[in-house]
C-alpha cells in the first residue's frame, strides 16, 4: 500500500509540473550543458561571435523564428540554443566529428567545430594571405550553408529524438533534406544581395569573391554567380581530398543523401539560377565543380567502408580475413576483421595518440608467410609476426647503390613471397630482391635482356609490377623497346619487341631525371593451379587531351594500336590535339584486370583492362602518400599514409 500510495503521489507530482509547464531535462540537454561546465564547445572571439550574429539574424527572419539565438551558453528554454562542440574531446558524445544536427523538441542546434577551424586557421577571421584568404572564403560559405541547413529543418519543424541525433542518417526524410538544402540557398541568395546593398558596412556576413566571374554588361555580377564561387569552389576542394578532411563521407541509412551525392544535387539546384544560366563564367565554373565532385562520388559507388581513426596511422596492411594498422611507434600492428567493416557504413576507431611524431615507417608490406616487413626511414629492415615479435633485422644503410637514381620500393598490391627495392651501382639500376622479408639476391637490371643486349647500352626505362608480383621490365635501345617478363624471384620468363611503343616519358624528382611509367604491364593470367598460361602479357599506354580530360586506353598488339577504352569529359574537340600520349605518374592492380591508374594532370581512373571501361576516382592524381593494397580476394584498401582516414572497397564493387 505504501509503494502505490508513493507511486500515486510521484504520478500527481508530474502532472502537475506538466500542467505549469515545468519539464525534467532531457538526456540532450544535460548533454550540452555538461559540454558548457567541461569546456568542450569552441570559443569563439569578438569577430567571430558578431559575424555569426548577422547571420543568424537573418536566418530568424527567413525562419520566422519569433525566439533569441544564443551561442555557445548554458542552455535556456524559449530560446534557440546553437553549441559548437569540439568532437575531439568528446568522441563518443551526441554528434561525431564533421557532423551537425538540429533537435525541434529542445531547440538545440549542434554543429562540429571541424566547420570553424581549418588547422590553425579560424574560419570566421579573415587573413593577410591571399590564398588563405581564399580557402577561408569557401570555407565560410560551407559554414553557413550547414548552419541555415539545420535552421531550415526547425523552419519546416523536422523534429530529431534525442537518440536518433548521433545515427540523424538513419532516420532524416530525403524531402526534409531537400528543402532544408532550398532554405539555405534561398538565404544565402538574400545574403550576398544585402551585401551588395550594404556595400559601406564594415563587417560583411558574405566574404569577397574568390573567383573574377565577368558580366558582359558590366553589372556585378549576380548573387548565384557568387553563390557558384564559393560553395561549389568548397564542394569541389573537399571533393579533391576526401582522404584529409574531417567530414564523413558516407550515409548510414537509405533515406539520408550521402556526402557527395548531396553535393552533386545542390549543384544542380545552383545551376537553375536565372543569373546563373546567363554568365558563361559561372557556368564553366559550376561544370568543372560538378565533374570534381562526380568523379569522387564514382569511388563512394563502390560501397565502401569508411574507416577514421582518432589519431594518425603511419600504415595499413590487408589480408583476407583483416585489416592491420602501425601506430606511430609502435612495431606490432593493430588487428581489425573485416567482418566489421559494412559497405556505405562508417567504423570509428579510437585509437590512442602517440608521443612519436615523425613517420618512421616509409614501407610496409604482408609476406606470404604471414610474417610482416617494414622498411625504417633509417635504413632498417625488419620482419616480425602479427603478435610484434621480432623474427629478423637488417640494416640497409649505405648498401643501396650510389644513388645516381632514385631509390624506390616494388611491392605487390597483395601479399607477397618477393618484394623488391630498386637502386643504382655506378648508374646501372640494380633490384635487391626480398623473400619473405630476407634479403635474397642483387639482380642489375640490365642483364634480365638477351645477353648480347647486356653490354650495349640498352637503357631501362620502367620496372612495373603485376597483381599477383609478375615482373615486367621495358628496355629502350634508339626507338626500339623491348618488354623483359620475368617471374616473381626475377628469373626471364620471356623476351620480345613491344612494336609501335611510345617513346618513354621523363620527369625530374629531387634534381634527378626519373621516368615517367610510359606503359602499362598487364601480366598474362594465372592457371586455376597458379601457374601462368602460355600467352604473353600486354602492354597498355594512354593517349588524350590531359587539358580537357579525354583520354583513350591503347593496346599494343603485333599489328599496332588498338583503342581499348575511351573517356571523355570535354567532346567535340579537334581530334589530333587527342593523340598526345599521356604521362602515367603511378598505377596499382587491384585485380588480374582492374587497375587504379593516376595520369599526372589528368586524374586518376579505374581501369578495366578487360572490358576497356574507365571510370574518373579523382580530379587530381593521387600523391605518393596515397596507398594502395589489395588481397587475394578482390577486396582493396585507399588511404594516405599518416592520416587519419581508410577507405575499404570491398570486391565485386562497381561505379555506375
Amino acid at each position: 500500500m505504501r509503494r502505490m500510495a508513493a507511486t500515486g503521489f510521484v504520478v500527481a507530482v508530474l502532472a502537475v509540473a506538466a500542467a505549469l509547464g515545468w519539464t525534467l531535462p532531457s538526456r540532450l540537454v544535460q548533454y550540452v550543458d555538461a559540454n558548457f561546465r567541461q569546456g568542450r564547445l569552441y570559443d569563439l572571439n569578438a569577430e567571430e561571435r558578431f559575424r555569426l550574429n548577422l547571420l543568424l539574424d537573418e536566418a530568424k527572419r527567413m525562419a520566422a523564428i519569433d525566439k533569441p539565438i544564443a551561442i555557445n551558453e548554458p542552455y535556456r528554454r524559449n530560446r534557440v540554443n546553437v553549441y559548437i562542440v569540439r568532437t575531439g574531446l568528446d568522441p563518443h558524445g551526441a554528434i561525431a566529428q564533421g557532423n551537425a544536427a538540429f533537435s525541434s523538441r529542445d531547440d538545440i542546434l549542434l554543429i562540429d567545430s571541424s566547420y570553424f577551424q581549418v588547422g590553425n586557421e579560424r574560419v570566421l577571421m579573415d587573413s593577410p594571405s591571399e590564398s588563405t584568404q581564399a580557402l577561408l572564403s569557401t570555407w565560410r560559405v560551407y559554414t553557413y550553408f550547414v548552419l541555415l541547413h539545420e535552421l531550415g529543418h526547425r523552419a519546416y519543424q523536422n523534429t530529431l529524438p534525442w537518440w536518433h541525433i548521433a545515427n540523424s542518417a538513419l532516420h532524416a526524410d530525403p524531402a526534409q533534406e531537400t528543402a532544408a538544402d532550398e532554405f539555405a540557398i534561398k538565404t544565402l541568395l538574400q545574403l550576398y544581395e544585402l551585401d551588395q546593398k550594404q556595400a559601406a558596412r564594415s563587417v560583411r556576413v558574405m566574404p569577397a569573391p574568390v573567383s573574377t566571374f565577368i558580366d558582359m554588361s558590366g553589372e556585378p555580377v549576380g548573387p548565384g554567380c557568387r553563390l557558384v564561387d564559393h560553395l561549389g569552389t568548397a564542394f569541389a576542394l573537399l571533393s579533391e581530398e576526401v582522404l584529409d578532411h574531417a567530414f564523413p563521407l558516407l550515409s548510414a541509412g537509405p533515406t539520408h543523401p550521402a556526402f557527395l551525392k548531396r553535393m552533386v544535387s545542390i549543384l544542380g539546384q545552383l545551376g537553375d539560377l536565372s543569373d546563373v544560366r546567363a554568365n558563361s563564367d559561372a557556368r564553366r565554373s559550376l561544370s568543372l565543380n560538378k565533374a570534381i565532385v562526380s568523379s569522387a562520388q564514382n569511388l563512394m559507388d563502390l560501397h565502401p567502408t569508411e574507416i577514421s581513426f582518432d589519431s594518425p596511422v603511419e600504415y595499413v596492411l590487408l589480408d583476407g580475413e583483416s585489416l592491420y594498422y602501425f601506430e606511430f611507434g609502435v612495431d606490432a600492428p593493430t588487428q581489425v576483421s573485416v567482418a566489421q567493416l559494412k559497405p556505405n557504413a562508417s567504423l570509428y576507431v579510437h585509437n590512442q595518440e602517440r608521443p612519436v611524431k615523425r613517420a618512421q615507417i616509409q614501407y610496409a608490406w604482408m609476406n606470404s608467410d604471414g610474417t610482416f616487413t617494414a622498411y625504417r626511414r633509417d635504413g632498417t629492415l625488419t620482419v616480425f609476426r602479427r603478435n610484434g615479435e621480432m623474427v629478423a633485422q637488417v640494416s640497409l644503410a649505405g648498401k643501396l647503390g650510389d644513388r645516381s637514381c632514385v631509390n624506390e620500393m616494388l611491392v605487390p598490391a597483395m601479399p607477397t613471397r618477393y618484394a623488391y627495392i630498386l637502386s643504382c651501382e655506378k648508374g646501372a639500376l640494380e633490384a635487391r630482391l626480398f623473400e619473405n622479408g630476407s634479403l635474397r639476391s642483387i639482380v642489375p637490371l640490365q642483364h634480365l635482356g638477351p645477353k648480347e643486349r647486356a653490354s650495349d647500352g640498352a637503357n631501362v626505362v620502367q620496372i612495373t609490377i603485376g597483381y599477383r608480383g609478375d615482373v615486367g621490365l621495358y628496355l629502350r635501345d634508339g626507338k626500339d623497346t623491348e618488354l623483359i617478363e620475368s617471374n616473381q624471384d626475377l628469373s626471364q620468363r620471356s623476351t620480345r619487341r613491344v612494336s609501335d611503343a611510345p617513346d618513354p616519358f621523363q620527369d625530374t624528382f629531387k634534381g634527378k631525371r626519373v621516368p615517367f611509367k610510359s606503359y602499362l604491364y598487364a601480366p598474362a593470367a594465372r592457371a586455376s593451379s597458379g601457374a601462368v598460361s602460355g600467352a604473353a602479357g600486354r602492354t597498355y599506354y594512354f593517349e588524350g587531351a590531359a587539358l580537357f580530360k579525354n583520354l583513350s586506353l591503347m593496346r599494343l598488339d603485333d599489328g599496332g594500336s588498338v583503342t581499348v577504352g575511351h573517356y571523355a569529359l570535354s567532346e567535340g574537340l579537334d581530334m589530333e590535339r587527342l593523340h598526345q600520349v599521356l604521362p602515367i605518374r603511378e598505377y596499382r592492380f587491384i585485380s588480374d584486370s582492374e587497375v587504379i591508374v593516376n595520369l599526372d594532370e589528368t586524374g586518376t581512373f579505374l581501369v578495366n583492362i578487360d572490358t576497356g571501361k574507365i571510370v574518373p576516382v579523382s580530379h587530381q592524381y593521387f600523391s605518393r602518400r596515397e596507398q594502395l593494397i589489395a588481397n587475394t580476394k578482390g577486396s582493396w584498401l585507399l588511404y594516405r599514409k599518416y592520416g587519419t582516414r581508410v577507405l575499404y572497397i570491398p570486391s565485386g564493387g562497381e561505379p555506375r
